[in-house]
């Protein structure tokens, strides 16, 4: 009895100690996380995950995340499980740093496989729950991260808002990277929207705070400098910041320099020297430098009147630009392939929704245009119908006169020959003016029907729209059809579009009920829609009692079934076949 207390005072002693275990290495790898990210990333992978709590869980994978992302792995391309782990647990936490921290990495792993609309959905999330924390450097992160999305975008505008406050974050957090990184990124909207003025102060302000950085910051500033001047055409400049970017940057880096000092130099018509670093330049294994290097040797040698060479570089320069075409595209594919293997059940369900989606706003999209088109047409045609009027009324005094004209001509008896000469020919000459207006006459009506006839098409197309919104909301979602069809206005819409697509079924429908009213007709499509009896008092906003009052009348009168002792259902099934 001894024994067996002992043992199990043992292991209940060992199993504390392996969480509090657990638990001093989720910490420890989190002190880490900001200093040495790789650290992290092995601690936590020598850790066992079967053993820890709910929470825990949650905590190792974001941290995981984290530490992946932190060592520049490519997490985003096979790891997305941890981050969507820790998120379905902190969702319903009241924690907002770590709710705003899982957004963030999914806005992240959205960006890198190049979907941008969904990475800002996602940053926006982010935003939300971090202002609701005290983490200014963390806000500052996710202010930057929308920046860069809506310069893919090309909200540029909205970008240079983004980037400013994830400055001001980072000024608060005193954090220098952050506040070095938003300020070039500041300075790279004002260039890219053609503010030079602005871009400059920026970059140059950036110089301010580069003495605490390290060299990987400091070849960037430089070669920042470097390309906006040489983009500015201001050699000096260019020259003076290239080469101190190539003092602070690594063998792998110079060739971006290396091309900065060829264009300088073919800026100052030097072209050998040009040619040099060009050369120098092509070491590289980045094809996009490759490209650009190879574009300035074209626009070079086809300036110079040498075709021959000039099509050699278009050649390469093609070729490389194909190869980055292809680089990402083959990302592009692995990333599709991916999301198929891992949740193509999500996906199946999502792309649905989205299609739904679409559907709804290209119906309401065609909706509103179809208003607007008969709100103008309207305006059109009660414009052109009062020009019509007025031109007719005008055409019709032009006719009485000519009438009465002619009708003096010929009460005339009495005519000498030259005069009978004159009479004739006037008289010929009414009459001409007579058929002409009143063919005239005859065609300004014929415009005015033709407007009415178009206005009503209009008005049938309007309502062919609305019909089918109605039919696809109550096909697809019953539920939320309460009421749809209360007004007078949707009930002939809906019928009107069921006529349309289902003219024999309704051929049928007429012939075996006569006299049916609107309102009679569109509980007969409900219910050969299969929708049960609650479902169609629902959707026309009737209570069941009315409608079974309604049904009879149709059964009795309409369908002239009184002794039938058939349900309304039952008779409409076997009228369509359905």
């Amino acid at each position: 009895m001894h024994l067996f207390r002992f043992v199990f005072l043992f292991v209940f002693i060992s199993f504390l100690y392996s969480c509090n275990g657990d638990i001093d290495v989720l910490q420890d790898a989190e002190g880490l996380m900001d200093s040495r990210p790789d650290s992290a990333l092995y601690l936590l992978k020598s850790l066992s995950s079967e053993s820890l709590s709910d929470s825990d869980y949650a905590n190792y994978c974001l941290l995981l995340t984290q530490a992946m992302d932190k060592s520049n792995l490519t997490w985003w391309k096979s790891d997305t499980l941890f981050i969507n782990q820790a998120y379905s647990f902190y969702e319903k936490t009241s924690d907002e740093r770590c709710v705003s921290l899982c957004c963030f990495y999914k806005g992240s792993a959205c960006y890198e496989r190049g979907d941008f609309k969904q990475a800002a959905w996602w940053y926006k999330q982010a935003e939300v729950f971090s202002l609701q924390t005290a983490d200014v450097k963390l806000i500052s992160l996710v202010y930057s991260s929308l920046g860069y999305v809506n310069m893919q975008l090309n909200l540029f505008p909205n970008a240079l808002v983004d980037f400013k406050k994830a400055l001001s974050y980072a000024i608060q957090a005193n954090n220098k990277k952050y506040i070095l990184s938003n300020t070039q990124d500041i300075a790279r909207v004002f260039d890219y929207i053609g503010e030079t003025d602005s871009a400059s102060y920026y970059f140059r302000h950036s110089l301010t705070v580069l003495s605490d950085a390290d060299s990987v910051y400091h070849a960037l500033v430089y070669h920042n400098l470097a390309s906006f001047y040489e983009g500015l055409v201001q050699s000096d400049s260019a020259l003076k910041y290239v080469s101190k970017a190539l003092a602070w940057e690594g063998d792998n880096d110079k060739c971006r320099s290396y091309l900065i000092l060829g264009n300088t130099y073919y800026q100052r018509e030097q072209p050998d020297l040009a040619k040099q670093f060009w050369d120098k330049a092509l070491k590289t294994s980045d094809p996009s430098i490759k490209v650009c290097v190879y574009h300035s040797l074209y626009q070079t040698y086809k300036t110079n009147g040498d075709y021959k060479s000039a099509v050699d570089y278009a050649e390469k320069c093609l070729q490389y630009a194909d190869s980055v075409y292809r680089i990402e595209a083959l990302r592009e594919v692995a990333d599709i392939q991916e999301k198929y293997d891992n949740e193509t059940l999500r996906n199946r369900n999502l792309e649905s929704e989205v299609r739904m989606l679409y559907l709804y706003i290209a119906l309401g999209l065609c909706l509103f245009a179809l208003a607007l088109l008969v709100s103008i047409y309207s305006r059109y045609r009660h414009n052109q119908q009062q020009r019509i009027r007025e031109l007719v009324a005008g055409k019709e005094i032009e006719l009485d006169q000519y009438r009465t004209r002619l009708e003096h001509l010929e009460g005339i008896s009495h005519l000498e020959e030259q005069e009978k000469e004159k009479w004739e020919t006037e008289r010929g000459y009414l009459k001409q003016q007579i058929k002409e207006r009143t063919d005239e006459i005859i065609a300004y009506k014929n415009s005015y029907k033709t407007l009415n006839l178009n206005y009503e098409k209009l008005l049938r197309y309007e309502s062919i729209a609305k019909g089918m919104k109605l039919y696809d909301t109550i096909h697809t979602n019953v539920s939320v059809s309460k009421g749809l069809l209360f007004s007078t206005d949707a009930i002939k819409d809906f019928v009107y579009y069921y006529t349309y697509i289902h003219e024999d079924s309704m051929n049928r429908l007429r012939k075996a009920a006569y006299g049916l009213t609107v309102f009679e007709t569109a509980i007969c499509i409900l219910f050969g829609m299969s929708l049960s009896h609650q479902q169609v008092a629902d959707v026309l906003g009737n209570s069941p009692q009315t409608l079974s009052r309604a049904k009879l009348r149709l059964k009795t009168n309409r369908f002239r079934l009184k002794d039938d002792d058939r349900k309304l259902e039952e008779i409409l099934v076997a009228l369509w076949g359905l």
